[in-house]
């Protein structure tokens, strides 16, 4: 398609959109993805279907060509993954918007017009369905960031499994992120966040493009209008939960030092007359440390110094606790212990430079929001020596 016809299409009521459909295997799914895309959009929408078949070790791709001659079908020459394969759709398609659709999804109405309508509004970026298991139960309503998971960024779906007229998930708006089975975003925007990362294989690529469209401060809209079939479990579980534990690692480190997940300490307490040295130790990794983060909330007085041991572990450690940094005004240092065993003296020495003089030193660790905790916290102040406590 020319540019000149490409740009008519943009000019018109009905701008042309690219639905990309990724497939591995299974092309008697994709096919009736078509089929009800074909029954219930196609007609009335000015629409292009793409299928990325991602090296299936069989005929699907000629069996899906087959069977929708309408259809562009295109191979990858060899296995890339979801993030990749969309990216591979995306750049040979002509529509002003993309949308990226699981080839395990049944429409069974019109979904898209409510969904180009919420992406028209002023400040959205991407656009999300409303997901439902065949039994009519919740499978997806919008993306929230779990405060209790031990990992900072552990995404997880909205009223899952619940049912599908629950009030809550029937209300349209502004969201942390969405599921990639079926979203839209306009392709020149696509492009200038660089697409789908393609480092992840199978998992979270869909939460990263969330992540980077904040990033860029535009929103992420649920529109629970625009319902879908998800039958989900039909997906191939052995690629996709491959490398998932590389894929959370790669998640956290590369936005645990952005502003988006900031861990505001400075405003929580009013000042005491005492202040205390809090030491957060990385030496036991990521989990521990963000749970020691979290558990000063309500603790810490804006007097307090706040000293990190940086162990410079290779888990996002060091990128949390830089981002805590900047997110704060308190009076925050960090010690570098990343240090061969015969040098682990110095690391004592370097705090005892680091610490307010007698005021006593709290070594903290894990989720300490007891009253008991808070209480000895307390009592430290009181005190006119300096002692060392563990928590």
């Amino acid at each position: 398609m020319t540019k000149k016809f490409r740009d008519h299409h943009q000019k018109t009521k009905h701008p042309l959109i690219s639905v990309i459909i990724p497939q591995y295997r299974k092309p008697e799914l994709t096919i009736q993805c078509i089929k009800s895309l074909q029954k219930w959009l196609i007609p009335s929408r000015n629409i292009e279907v793409i299928v990325v078949d991602d090296a299936s070790p069989d005929d699907s791709a000629f069996i899906v060509s087959q069977a929708c001659p309408n259809v562009r079908v295109v191979k990858n020459p060899k296995n890339y993954g979801f993030a990749k394969t969309c990216n591979h759709g995306a750049s040979i398609a002509m529509g002003e918007w993309l949308i990226f659709l699981n080839n395990d999804t049944i429409s069974t109405m019109d979904w898209i017009s409510p969904m180009l309508q919420a992406a028209m509004q002023p400040n959205v970026g991407l656009v999300g369905a409303k997901l439902l298991f065949p039994n009519g139960t919740i499978q997806h309503a919008g993306v929230w960031f779990s405060a209790e998971h031990p990992l900072p960024i552990a995404p997880f779906h909205r009223y899952y499994e619940e049912p599908s007229d629950l009030p809550e998930a029937n209300q349209s708006g502004p969201i942390s992120a969405v599921t990639g089975a079926c979203i839209l975003i306009n392709r020149d925007y696509f492009w200038t966040l660089q697409g789908f990362d393609e480092e992840y294989y199978m998992s979270l690529e869909d939460i990263d493009l969330c992540l980077k469209v904040h990033s860029t401060g535009k929103i992420i809209w649920y529109e629970s209008q625009a319902e879908l079939i998800h039958l989900e479990t039909q997906s191939d579980k052995t690629k996709r939960h491959r490398d998932e534990n590389r894929n959370w690692l790669r998640l956290n480190k590369k936005w645990l030092q952005t502003s988006i997940f900031s861990t505001p300490l400075d405003t929580l307490t009013m000042p005491h007359d005492r202040s205390l040295n809090m030491v957060v130790s990385s030496k036991d990794g990521i989990v521990d440390t963000v749970q020691s983060i979290r558990s000063l909330k309500g603790i810490m007085s804006n007097v307090d110094r706040l000293i990190f041991l940086d162990y410079g572990l290779d888990d996002g450690s060091s990128e949390f606790i830089r981002n805590v940094i900047r997110s704060n005004s308190l009076d925050t240092h960090i010690i570098d212990a990343n240090l061969s065993i015969s040098d682990r003296s110095q690391i004592s020495s370097r705090l005892m430079q680091t610490i307010l003089p007698h005021r006593p030193i709290v070594m903290w660790s894990g989720n300490k929001t007891s009253k008991t905790h808070i209480r000895i916290v307390n009592d430290l102040r009181s005190q006119k020596e300096v002692q060392l406590v563990a928590l």
